[in-house]
C-alpha cells in the first residue's frame, strides 16, 4: 500500500494558522494594533475601507524594522519575545510581532514599509498568499506603515461568511477600545472610508473612559483602587443608578492585556447585590497588575482568555475592593482636599465678648386655646392671659365621639363593595377604592378584586401597541425641541442599522456618531420615558428579533407598553379606575401582562368569611 501522509505545502498551512488567529478585518485590526503598541509607538493611525474587506492600514512612529527583521516578520513562528520556554510565562507585551503576520499574509494581499531611526532609509515588502512579490528599498518616515488589502480574497468561503459592514466596523472599534483605554499615552486616530471617526488624544485614565466612551462618562464612575502581596487592582466602576438592561461596556485588562473572564464577572456583580436589580448590567474598567508568572495568556488563540493560579483569591479581592468603593460613594461624603485656601471656618475675633444666645418665650402659652398658629406674634400678644379651665377641653367629646360611629356605620352600609349581583366579572356599577396608589379594589360576586394598577395599564397598552404595529398603523408624535441623548458609537451603529424598526414603532430619530437625535415619539410615550424605552429598545435589537416579525412586534410593544406605565404613579379618581378596569377586561389576556406577570387577584367570600370566624 502506497505511503498517504504527507506534508502541507507550506502556503496552505499558513490558511489553516490563519484561521485560528484571522477570524475576521478586525482580528488583523487587532494584531497590527497591538505589534504598534510593542515597537513603542505613541501615534497611530487606523484606515479601513468597506469595513476592512477591501483595506485595514496601520502606520505608527515606533522603532521600525531593520531590512532582516521586515522579511523575517512574515516567517512562521518568527518572534522578537520569545527565545526559551520560560519566556512563556513572562511575558509583558501584546503582540509577538511576526507570529500573527504570516497568517496575515497567507490571507491577503499585504505591504510593509518600515524605517529604524538609526537609518537613513527603509524597506519595502509586498507579499501575496505567503510569497514574496517585492522587497526594495525606499525613502520613508521612521516607524511602520501595515497595509493590508482584499482580507480573504484567495479565501472566498471565508469571505463570504463576514457580517455586515455596520456589524464588521463594530468589532473593530471595539479592538481599537480595548487597545486605546490600557494605552492612555498613545494617540489614536481612525479613519473609515476617508471620513475621521475619532482622535483620541493622549489622557489619563479617566479622561480616556470619557475620550472612548461617551464624553459624559466621567460623572459615572467611581474609582476602585487596593494593593495586595497577590494582585494590585485599579480602575473605575460606575454609579449603581447607572445600570441598564441592555449590553454595557465591561472590561478587564491583566497586565495591560484585555480579557474575558466570566468569574471575575461574577465578584462585581454580587458587590452591587440589593443596589441593582438581578438582570441590570455594570459598566466597568477594572485593571490587574500581578506577576506574569502567576497567569497564563496562552489558553486561547486571540489570548483574550487568561488563566490565574490565585483565581479565587483575587476574586475575594475584587469583591471586596468593589465594595468598598461603593461603601464610600453611597456612605461616606466627600471632601475635595485640593481646594485651595480655606474652608470657610472663622475663628472669633480677638478681644471681643461672647455673647450668649438668648431665647425669647411666653411662658403663658397654652397650646389647647382656640389659637391660630399662622400668626406667630400670636402667643407673644397675651402674655397675661389666665389659664383656661382644662375640663373645658372635654366638653362635646362623648357627642362627637358617638357622631363619628354613626357616620363610619352609614358609610359601610351605603357601599357597594359587597353587592350581590350577578355578573361576576361586571364592574360598571361597582365601588372602587384605590390603595398605595399601586392597587385598586372592587367587589365582584365571588369575592373581593384586586387589580395591578401599573400592570393593567401596560395591558391595555400592549394590546393597544401590538395591534398598530401589527396594522402598520404606529404614527409619530413630533416633539417641540428634539430631544438630544449622548451614547457610544456602538450602539448609534445599532439603532441606525435599525433605523426602519424604530420608524415602524414611531420614532422620528437622526444619528451622528455620538449622539441620537429624537424628533418624534410614539403616542403615549413622553419625553421622561426616553432612557427607560431606549434600554428596552437595544435589550430587543441586540437579541436580533428584527428578523421575526411577529416576535419583534411583541417584543417593541412591551418595551413601549413599560416604558408607558414607567414610574408614573397616580391618585385615581373612581371614574378613572371604573375606565381603567372595562379596558382591562377588554383585552386579550386581563389576567397577566405579555411577560407573565399577575394583574388581578380574587379574595373569594368564603376565605374573608374564615378570617372573621
Amino acid at each position: 500500500m502506497a505511503d498517504i501522509i504527507h506534508l502541507l505545502p507550506e502556503s496552505l498551512s499558513n490558511q489553516i494558522a490563519a484561521g485560528e488567529v484571522i477570524q475576521r478585518p478586525a482580528s488583523v485590526v487587532k494584531e497590527l494594533l497591538e505589534n504598534a503598541i510593542d515597537a513603542g509607538a505613541d501615534e497611530i493611525k487606523l484606515i479601513v475601507k468597506d469595513a476592512g474587506r477591501t483595506l485595514v492600514q496601520v502606520i505608527d512612529n515606533g522603532s521600525g524594522m531593520s531590512e532582516t527583521d521586515a522579511r523575517m516578520a512574515f516567517e512562521r513562528h518568527a518572534t522578537s519575545k520569545i527565545s526559551k520556554s520560560d519566556d512563556l510565562f513572562a511575558i509583558r507585551t501584546r503582540g509577538f510581532r511576526g507570529e500573527a503576520l504570516a497568517a496575515i499574509a497567507a490571507v491577503a494581499n499585504v505591504e510593509l514599509k518600515t524605517r529604524l531611526h538609526t537609518q537613513e532609509l527603509g524597506t519595502h515588502i509586498i507579499i501575496a498568499a505567503s510569497e514574496v512579490k517585492v522587497q526594495e528599498t525606499v525613502q520613508i518616515p521612521v516607524g511602520s506603515n501595515f497595509i493590508v488589502r482584499d482580507l480573504f480574497y484567495n479565501v472566498p468561503a471565508r469571505r463570504k461568511f463576514l457580517k455586515s459592514n455596520q456589524t464588521e466596523i463594530r468589532h473593530i472599534i471595539t479592538e481599537l477600545q480595548r487597545v486605546a483605554l490600557v494605552n492612555q499615552d498613545i494617540q489614536f486616530s481612525f479613519f473609515s472610508n476617508e471620513e475621521l471617526v475619532y482622535a483620541w488624544q493622549k489622557a489619563h485614565l479617566k479622561q480616556r473612559i470619557s475620550q472612548v466612551i461617551k464624553n459624559n462618562a466621567t460623572q459615572e464612575l467611581i474609582p476602585i483602587e487596593i494593593n495586595t502581596e497577590i494582585v494590585k487592582i485599579g480602575g473605575f466602576i460606575t454609579k449603581p443608578e447607572y445600570a441598564k438592561k441592555s449590553a454595557v461596556e465591561q472590561f478587564f485588562f491583566a497586565n495591560g492585556r484585555f480579557m474575558r473572564h466570566p468569574y471575575f464577572h461574577k465578584a462585581v456583580q454580587m458587590a452591587y447585590e440589593n443596589l441593582v436589580s438581578a438582570d441590570a448590567q455594570i459598566a466597568y474598567y477594572i485593571y490587574f497588575e500581578l506577576n506574569p508568572a502567576e497567569i497564563d495568556v496562552n489558553i486561547h488563540p486571540t489570548k483574550t482568555e487568561i488563566k490565574f493560579s490565585e483565581a479565587k483569591a483575587i476574586f475575594q479581592i475584587l469583591h471586596v475592593s468593589v465594595k468598598e468603593a461603593l461603601g464610600k460613594y453611597n456612605i461616606t461624603p466627600s471632601i475635595d482636599f485640593d481646594q485651595e485656601g480655606n474652608w470657610g471656618i472663622h475663628s472669633p475675633k480677638e478681644n471681643k465678648a461672647f455673647i450668649m444666645p438668648e431665647v425669647d418665650y411666653d411662658p403663658s402659652f397654652n397650646p389647647f386655646e382656640n389659637h391660630s398658629f399662622s400668626k406667630k406674634q400670636q402667643g407673644m400678644q397675651q402674655k397675661n392671659v389666665h389659664h383656661q379651665d382644662w375640663e373645658k377641653l372635654f366638653d362635646g367629646f362623648e357627642q362627637n365621639k358617638q357622631q363619628n360611629v354613626e357616620g363610619m356605620q352609614e358609610q359601610v352600609l351605603s357601599s357597594k363593595l359587597f353587592s350581590d349581583e350577578d355578573e361576576e366579572w361586571s364592574v360598571g356599577s361597582k365601588t372602587f377604592f384605590q390603595f398605595k396608589k399601586d392597587y385598586f379594589i372592587t367587589s365582584v360576586k365571588s369575592g373581593l378584586m384586586l387589580i395591578h394598577r401599573r400592570r393593567a395599564f401596560e395591558r391595555v397598552l400592549f394590546d393597544d401597541y401590538f395591534r398598530d404595529l401589527e396594522a402598520n398603523k404606529m404614527s409619530s408624535q413630533q416633539l417641540l425641541y428634539p430631544e438630544e441623548i449622548e451614547m457610544g458609537n456602538k450602539e448609534i451603529l445599532l439603532l441606525e442599522k435599525h433605523a426602519l424598526v424604530l420608524e415602524k414603532i414611531g420614532f422620528d430619530c437622526s444619528f451622528t456618531p455620538n449622539r441620537l437625535y429624537i424628533n418624534g415619539l410614539p403616542p403615549g410615550i413622553g419625553v421622561s420615558d426616553i432612557p427607560f424605552l431606549i434600554d428596552e429598545l437595544f435589550v430587543a435589537l441586540e437579541n436580533g428579533l428584527e428578523h421575526l416579525a411577529e416576535i419583534v412586534n411583541k417584543r417593541m410593544a412591551e418595551a413601549l407598553a413599560k416604558a408607558g406605565t414607567f414610574g408614573k404613579a397616580k391618585v385615581m379618581t373612581e371614574l378613572e379606575m371604573e375606565d381603567l378596569a372595562a379596558k382591562l377586561f377588554a383585552t386579550s389576556s386581563p389576567n397577566f401582562t405579555n411577560d407573565g406577570k399577575k394583574i388581578l387577584h380574587v379574595i373569594k367570600l368564603e376565605d374573608l368569611k374564615n378570617i372573621f370566624k
